[in-house]
């Protein structure tokens, strides 16, 4: 479990790890350069979890750390925000076959006031997910549990990017192994209004890198171009879609815009373009 400043949220997360109808073997919480009462609210739940402190590097680097200190083979994530539903682990070692390397679980998405936005919003995909993989990532990191050699074996979390830090590496880990989902909400994942995947000038950049990455020569969607004018127009809608919420016209407009021009012939991008003209020009809400 990554944490920077995670003071009013982290005991919720612990608990929720503490309560789980299969234990944990390992308990582990990276501190990140906290500046608050983090690392004190850790403290209070030893010897059961076990507290690092390291200098803020951001989220890659603290997860990274983590894997490397964990002496069990497999891996289950948390951030500091999020929860777990009881049976969580249970439900997700049950699941597990012999040739997956990776599971995760549908989510439930609540704000910081703890209200449900959206639930059950996973697709279903497993198996052979590349293909999907690419055109989004609708992997929520907190559902994940993945064995440890895996996750080192494909270089862990990319600490060059500012945002959407777990793409590349599902992306990786697709590329070579099955994967296996459980169609049942087993987190509370927690999208506040200054959460990260909610910054457009860090999550653009970010979603841009990873396409770009994946669908150069040699890269791991090399040989699947013809996703990729379907990729890059999801990325900009995701993004235009955030900044209309936000009530930022010009700018939901602008990538909206470049979301069709990556498929000219699909209609859906447009319908995205005009409902955005409607609602800035006054004529219908968002």
């Amino acid at each position: 479990m990554p944490a920077f400043n995670a003071e009013t949220t982290i005991a919720g997360s612990l608990d929720s790890v503490l309560t789980q109808s299969r234990q944990a073997d390992e308990i582990i919480v990276v501190d990140d350069g906290s500046t608050d009462k983090t690392a004190q609210i850790v403290d209070a739940y030893k010897p059961k979890v076990t507290l690092i402190r390291i200098p803020n590097g951001g989220v890659a680097a603290a997860r990274n750390h983590g894997i490397k200190e964990a002496k069990g083979d497999w891996i289950a994530f948390l951030d500091a925000d999020d929860a777990w539903m009881p049976s969580k682990l249970e439900m997700q070692f049950k699941d597990l076959c012999r040739d997956a390397a990776f599971s995760y679980t549908d989510a439930i998405v609540v704000d910081g006031s703890d209200r449900t936005v959206l639930s059950e919003v996973t697709p279903c995909y497993e198996g052979d997910i590349l293909k999907p993989l690419l055109l989004g990532n609708f992997i929520t990191n907190s559902s994940v549990v993945a064995r440890k050699d895996t996750l080192l074996e494909a270089g862990g979390y990319p600490s060059h990017l500012r945002a959407v830090v777990d793409w590349p590496l599902w992306l990786r880990i697709a590329a070579k192994h099955q994967v296996r989902f459980v169609n049942v909400p087993l987190v509370e994942y927690n999208v506040c209004a200054t959460s990260i995947t909610r910054d457009i000038s860090k999550t653009l950049p970010a979603h841009l890198t990873v396409l770009e990455d994946a669908f150069s020569e040699g890269g791991l969607a090399w040989k699947l171009q013809n996703l990729r004018g379907r990729a890059f127009s999801n990325a900009y809608r995701v993004v235009a879609s955030e900044a209309a919420r936000r009530g930022q016209w010009n700018t939901a407009i602008s990538l909206f815009a470049k979301s069709a021009l990556q498929m000219p012939f699909d209609f859906v991008g447009y319908k995205f373009l005009l409902k955005a003209m409607l609602a800035w020009s006054g004529l219908r809400g968002w």
